[in-house]
This record gives structure tokens, sequence and C-alpha cells, in this order.
């Protein structure tokens, strides 16, 4: 793999525009869903901890497989992953091998970036509304069977359930972006785009409806691994 070719190619295709979209519909997002927490606190006279209304938030139905992940897919899908398939791409970067490489970093990259802006927003409306707490509150403990949480989870620390579902999105999301990638290769951005974000709704929306995401991560990452060869074996048999 090229360095050059890749710090190259993250400047000339970094989706800025896509990734301010995103963060806006984000703070939307994540003002309207933690005010919700705020009413129903009024309503029920307890109130949640700022770590509780960031996982209630990241865990809600709507967000995380209506907004946020196609969200995700749309800014993946501007940084024109599968860009340097031709034949200057393939000799700045050596070998096909080597624009595979670049398109996965480029995932994750991106993934990693999406995540930060994500929590940055969702961390900071939660903390604006709410106070801090080393442990689960009355109102979560009324409010968590509606998204699944068992009660063995609930035994964990906010902190550590939130780390975990922090865990559970990005893995999902970068196989999700990877799979992007492998559509990109095969098909145009548009066409790529638009079966990414069935494909990725379908498979968000059952993790979601799980109780615990837990033992799907291992099928995620096997599924992930399996599209990276995938692309790399695609690439290496395409006529470009």
């Amino acid at each position: 793999m090229n360095i050059k070719y890749l710090k190259i190619s993250l400047t000339e295709d970094f989706p800025a525009i896509r990734l301010i979209i995103a963060a806006m519909v984000i703070t939307f997002a994540a003002v309207v869903t933690i005010y919700k927490y705020v009413d129903l606190s009024d309503s029920v006279s307890a109130s949640f901890s700022s770590t509780e209304t960031t996982i209630l938030a990241l865990s809600d139905m709507i967000n995380r497989v209506f907004i946020f992940l196609p969200l995700y897919i749309f800014v993946v899908s501007g940084a024109r992953l599968a860009n340097g398939l031709g034949n200057t791409g393939i000799l700045l970067q050596k070998s096909r091998a080597g624009v595979a490489t670049n398109g996965i970093l480029k995932v994750f990259f991106y993934t990693v970036l999406f995540a930060v802006i994500l929590l940055i927003i969702v961390t900071a409306t939660s903390q604006a509304a709410f106070p801090k707490a080393d442990d689960f509150t009355r109102a979560f403990f009324g409010t968590s069977s509606a998204y699944g949480f068992r009660s063995d989870v609930l035994s964990e620390t906010p902190s550590k359930v939130a780390v975990t579902l922090v865990t559970t999105m990005f893995l999902t999301y970068f196989t999700i972006g990877i799979i992007n990638f492998f559509l990109s290769i095969l098909l145009k951005e548009d066409a790529a785009f638009v079966l990414t974000v069935i494909i990725g709704i379908g498979a968000e929306a059952m993790i979601v409806q799980r109780s615990s995401a837990l033992p799907l991560l291992p099928v995620v990452i096997v599924i992930a691994v399996i599209f990276i060869l995938l692309s790399f074996a695609v690439l290496s048999r395409k006529n470009l």
C-alpha cells in the first residue's frame, strides 16, 4: 500500500459537506431524544443520568437504524471508496491489493470519524440536560425494559454498558461500510448506496431487537473479514 497515495486520497475525497449535514441531523435527533427524557423525568419525578440518556439515545430504534445508520452510509459512500480503480490508481498504488487496502483503511478512518462525531454530539447533549451518576437510576430501571436491556446487563455500571453499546455499533457500522466498499467495486455509487442502506437497516434492526448484541459480535466480525477477502478477490480479477 502506498501511504502517500492514501493521504492524497483522504484529502481529495474527504466528504466534508456530507459530514456537516450528518452532524446537523445527528444534533437535531439527539436534542429531540434527550429532551423527551427531560419531560419523562418531570412526569415521574425521577431524573436520569447523562450516561443513561446517552445509552437510551444510541439504543433508540429510530435513531440507530433509520437516522444514524443511513447517515453513516451517506458519509462513507461520499468518500469515493472505490476511487483509484483505474489504471492510474493501480500504477500509483503499485498493485490492485494496494487499491483494496486503501479502500478498507478509508472505511475504517471514516467509521472512526463518524463515531467520534456521533458520540460527542449525543454525549454533550445528554450532559447539558442531566447530571452524571455512577450507578443506574430508578428512572432508567423503569425505562430499560422497553429497550430490551436484560436484568444482568443492569447489574453492570452505566459506563460499561455504554462502552459495550458503542463497541457493538462501531463494529456493525464498520462491517456495513466494508459491504458498501465491496458493492462500490461492482456497482455504481448510487446503486451501491441504496443496496447498502437496505442491507444495513435489515441487519441493524435485527441486532437492536435482540436483548443483547454481544453474541452477534463474532458473526459481525466474520462477515467483515469475508467481505474484505471478497474485495481483494474481486479486484484481483476485475477488468479495469
